[in-house]
């Protein structure tokens, strides 16, 4: 017969702390791209949502980042396209949708791959994954690049200069590298206290 793995004050905590994350990641969402762009949410909303799909279930974790970020960016881009009628109320789901399965498609495979490198290695599997998403998406969306996380750093001299070497994509890469590297810490730091 197994064991029965005992609810603790620790588990307790870290689920407390793993809704702190996905509440903090939606706060800042809308302001970390398209609309109203504050540069440091850009930086802080991955960390805050990779730190709450790692600390969840598979399922539950991705789905509720999926939730969120379809409806973050279907409230956001009510009204930023100019069309006639319906649509006007119309596109922004679609969009909301498109984008939000977009956007956590990283959040997905760093969630699947990442366990199994385990360490520095591990830390990679998400930025590439954003910057492939995005790069991916740059070369088949009519759009082209517009929602990159890139764009919000635009004044920020030293990424400018590393734009000018890589492209968006450099930044795309950094962004996303600081919240693996964040949450990769933040595990390390955390395990001697047996909360991750």
């Amino acid at each position: 017969m197994q064991k029965k793995k005992q609810p603790t004050s620790v588990t307790s905590l870290r689920d407390r702390l793993s809704y702190l994350w996905l509440a903090l990641g939606i706060l800042l969402l809308p302001f970390a791209n398209v609309r109203w762009t504050i540069p440091l949410a850009a930086w802080l909303v991955p960390i805050f949502l990779l730190r709450f799909v790692r600390t969840q279930p598979l399922l539950r974790g991705i789905l509720l980042v999926l939730l969120a970020t379809v409806l973050v960016l279907t409230i956001e881009l009510q009204g930023f396209f100019p069309l006639p009628g319906a649509l006007n109320y119309l596109a922004p789901i679609g969009f909301g949708v498109g984008f939000g399965v977009l956007a956590t498609l990283p959040y997905l495979l760093d969630r699947l791959i990442t366990p199994r490198l385990g360490g520095m290695p591990g830390t990679l599997v998400f930025p590439l994954a954003v910057t492939t998403v995005l790069y991916l998406s740059a070369l088949v969306n009519l759009f082209g690049t517009f929602g990159n996380p890139a764009y919000t750093q635009y004044g920020n001299l030293p990424l400018m200069q590393l734009v000018s070497v890589t492209g968006l994509w450099g930044i795309v890469f950094v962004m996303s590298w600081l919240a693996s590297l964040v949450n990769w810490a933040c595990c390390s730091i955390v395990v001697c206290w047996h909360l991750c």
